[in-house]
C-alpha cells in the first residue's frame, strides 16, 4: 500500500495527495524488489522528455527549494560532465521546461512509498565549471513567468476586492486561481510601477493573506487559518528516524515583539489626521494606554476603523512572526514542505507548533531535508 503524502496546492494552502504513477509504481516495485530496499529516485524531464536514465550517471546532487508565500520555488541540478556531453550536446538553454519529482520507495517501511512532486520550472542559468568539469541547472518555477513577476504596471483599482484583484492577475498570466481568504473589499488601491506579483504580494500580505504561486496556479489562504491547522507532521527531538541531525532556535524582542499597533492616516482632502490603535486581538486601545507598550506605527491610507483594524492586526503578525524562530534539518522526509505546520516534542520552551516558511529537499550524500520554521501566532 503506498503511503500519501501531500503535494498538490488546494485552496487553503494545503496539498492535495499525490500517488506515483504506473510507469513510477512499476520502476518501485523492481527496485524494492530484493530486501525492499530503502531508496529515493529522482525523475526529470527537460523539454518535455524523459531524463531520468541521461541524468543518473551524472548525478552529483539535486535540490528543491519550496516557499510558502512571496519567493519563488526553485531547483538546482548539479552534474560531473566527465564526457563533456551536458556542457555540449546534452545542454538545455535558458527558459527551457524542466519538472521534477522525487519516488521514495520503502520510504515508510517495505512496500510504502511516497514521492513528492516539484512541479514545473524554466531553466534560468546554466554554470560550467572545472576541474574537473561540472555543469549545474538552476530553475525557477514556470509559473512565474516573466510577465508576472517583472513587467511594471500602473494602475488603479478601484471598487475591487483581493479576490476580484488576483482573478484578473491569474486570468491575465494563464494560472488557475485557488482562493481561501476572506473577500477584502476596499474602494481604491493604487498599482504604481509595480510587477503584478509584486502588487498582488504586497495588497494580500498586509490583509494577512498568504500568497503562493505553484505548477500553474495561483494560491491565497489565510495566514492565520494556516497557523491554526494541526501539525501535519509531529518530530520529536530524539527517538525517531525523523528527529533531526541537527537544529536551532532562537527567541527575539529587537524588531518584534509589538504589543499594539497605530495606524494614522491624513485624509488628503480634508488634511483631518485620523489614528486609531490596536492591540494583537483587534480590540481598541487609547493611544494614551498604547504609549506604555511596545507599538508599531503604521502610516498608511485607510478606508474606515474596520479596515484600520484589520492592517493593525496583520501588521503585528508580519512584525511578531519573528519572534521564535528555528532551523531543523532531519532525514528526507517529502512530507515536510513549506505551509505546513509541525509539531516539535522535547524541545523544551521551543516544543510546540510551528509553520514551515521554506524547506529544502537535497539529495546527493542520502536524502535530507531542512527547514526554516516561525512559532505559529494565535491571533
Amino acid at each position: 500500500m503506498d503511503t500519501e503524502i501531500t503535494l498538490a496546492l488546494k485552496a487553503d494552502g494545503s496539498r492535495e495527495p499525490w500517488r506515483a504513477d504506473s510507469a513510477l509504481r512499476a520502476r518501485a516495485e523492481l527496485a524494492s524488489a530484493s530486501m525492499d530496499a530503502r531508496r529515493v529516485r529522482v525523475n526529470v524531464t527537460i523539454g518535455g522528455h524523459d531524463a531520468t536514465s541521461f541524468l543518473e550517471p551524472y548525478l552529483l546532487s539535486f535540490s528543491y527549494t519550496d516557499n510558502a508565500t512571496g519567493k519563488a520555488d526553485s531547483l538546482q541540478i548539479e552534474l560531473q560532465d566527465r564526457d563533456g556531453k551536458w556542457a555540449d550536446a546534452w545542454a538545455p538553454g535558458k527558459g527551457t521546461g524542466v519538472t521534477a519529482s522525487l519516488n521514495c520507495l520503502n520510504w515508510f517501511g517495505p512496500g510504502k512509498h511516497a514521492g513528492l512532486n516539484c512541479g514545473a520550472f524554466k531553466v534560468d542559468e546554466v554554470e560550467f565549471s572545472g576541474v574537473p568539469d561540472k555543469v549545474s541547472l538552476k530553475a525557477v518555477s514556470a509559473s512565474l513567468n516573466s510577465g508576472l513577476r517583472e513587467t511594471a504596471r500602473t494602475k488603479a483599482w478601484e471598487g475591487y476586492n483581493l479576490r476580484g484583484v488576483a482573478a484578473e492577475v491569474a486570468a491575465r498570466h494563464g494560472l488557475t486561481l485557488l482562493y481561501d481568504a476572506p473577500e477584502h473589499t476596499f474602494a481604491r488601491q493604487d498599482q504604481r510601477e509595480e510587477s503584478d506579483l509584486a502588487f498582488l504580494t504586497r495588497l494580500a500580505g498586509a490583509r494577512g493573506v498568504n500568497l503562493k504561486v505553484h505548477d500553474g496556479k495561483l494560491a491565497l489562504y489565510g495566514a492565520r487559518e494556516a497557523d491554526s491547522k494541526p501539525g501535519s507532521l509531529t518530530i520529536p527531538k530524539t527517538g525517531s528516524q525523523f528527529s533531526p541531525k541537527s537544529y536551532s532556535f532562537k527567541e527575539k524582542s529587537q524588531g518584534t515583539a509589538f504589543t499594539g499597533c497605530e495606524v494614522s492616516y491624513r485624509d488628503p482632502n480634508t488634511q483631518q489626521v485620523y489614528s486609531y490603535a490596536f492591540d494583537a486581538r483587534g480590540n481598541r486601545v487609547e493611544k494614551a494606554a498604547s504609549d506604555a507598550q511596545k507599538v508599531w506605527a503604521v502610516n498608511q491610507r485607510v478606508e474606515s476603523e474596520a479596515d484600520a483594524r484589520k492592517l493593525a492586526q496583520n501588521a503585528l503578525r508580519n512584525k511578531n512572526g519573528g519572534e521564535c524562530a528555528g532551523n531543523i534539518e532531519i532525514m528526507g522526509h517529502p512530507g515536510l514542505v513549506a505551509g505546513v505546520t509541525l509539531s516539535l516534542t522535547g524541545f523544551g520552551r521551543f516544543s510546540g507548533s510551528y509553520f514551515v516558511n521554506k524547506a529544502e529537499h537535497k539529495i546527493g550524500n542520502g536524502y535530507s531535508t531542512s527547514a526554516e520554521l516561525r512559532r505559529t501566532l494565535a491571533y
